[in-house]
């Protein structure tokens, strides 16, 4: 079960507005591109932090892949449309169909502060278009709150920046099919945990992470599919770092009840993010304000 840089928001988070109803696992795709999940991992983000993260599913009965893109509207906190709005194109290139799918960002593209509608369009390769009936889902929207640039947080060490950089690379893996626990790169995972069955596979992430960057964890390094059993072993091995009082840095993985993550970076602000298996099904990148950190048990530092 999983839950709940350089600088992110201080202000509150808005909610994301499009909450987006998955397809059920048992319907055949139609035969036009439909929407059936699109929103961002999270739906605030700052100009100096992470660029958005967006997870989409678009289905196609016929069509392997699509190619999709995001059109965004300036609008007003309450969401209308600005009278002199400019709007912005965001390709996100082709990506496969039937799956969750988080296309990256472009590495040039600035957003400016302020509010924005965010659209998803997106054609197949015989020109079908995005098609959206009753209950597909297809806009959200965004906050950018303006950041200041700082130095980056050190990571924990060389083993912590390598294990950042391996969870970086990782970010969009989704399980096939939605719900199932697995794929195959999730089974890449779980090599790391000998024996390991399918299942909530966050703890097996670390574990991977964990041992492809040099320092295997558990007593003979055999890694665990179990947070208990990571975090027992780090409070007996002298690894655990309390949830508050103790600075925390990229590379520390970030422990809950029953869900684990590995911090990428540290706000000066006190916001965190982190790259964590098996949240919203997928390799996922989360921002935590630092009002927004209830239920941590503590860190884990390799």
């Amino acid at each position: 079960m999983s839950f709940p840089a350089k600088v992110l928001l201080a202000a509150s988070v808005s909610a994301l507005a499009a909450a987006a109803p998955a397809a059920a696992a048992d319907t055949a795709p139609p035969t036009v591109p439909v929407a059936h999940i699109f929103k961002f991992t999270s739906p605030s983000v700052t100009t100096t932090g992470a660029p958005p993260q967006p997870l989409i599913r678009v289905d196609h009965k016929a069509a392997d892949s699509v190619t999709a893109r995001l059109v965004l509207t300036p609008t007003t906190k309450a969401g209308k449309v600005k009278r002199s709005a400019k709007r912005i194109s965001v390709n996100l290139g082709s990506f496969g169909t039937n799956q969750v799918v988080g296309p990256a960002w472009p590495a040039n593209l600035k957003l400016k502060t302020g509010y924005y509608s965010v659209k998803l369009n997106a054609t197949a390769a015989d020109g079908s278009k995005l098609a959206r009936p009753a209950g597909a889902a297809g806009q959200a929207k965004l906050k950018v709150a303006k950041g200041v640039v700082i130095s980056p947080t050190p990571a924990s060490g060389p083993i912590g920046a390598r294990m950042v950089a391996l969870a970086q690379a990782e970010i969009g893996v989704v399980e096939i099919p939605k719900g199932s626990n697995d794929a195959p790169r999730i089974a890449t995972y779980r090599t790391a945990t000998p024996g390991g069955l399918v299942g909530a596979w966050c703890a097996y992430f670390t574990s991977w992470l964990a041992s492809t960057a040099g320092s295997p964890v558990g007593d003979r390094g055999q890694g665990y599919g179990r947070v208990d059993d990571l975090y027992a072993w780090a409070q007996r091995t002298g690894k655990a770092l309390p949830a508050a009082g103790v600075p925390i840095a990229p590379g520390d993985f970030m422990v809950w009840d029953e869900h684990i993550g590995v911090v990428e970076s540290v706000g000066a602000d006190g916001t965190i993010t982190t790259i964590d298996g098996n949240y919203l099904d997928a390799v996922t990148r989360r921002v935590l304000p630092a009002d927004r950190r209830g239920g941590v048990l503590g860190y884990v530092r390799l």
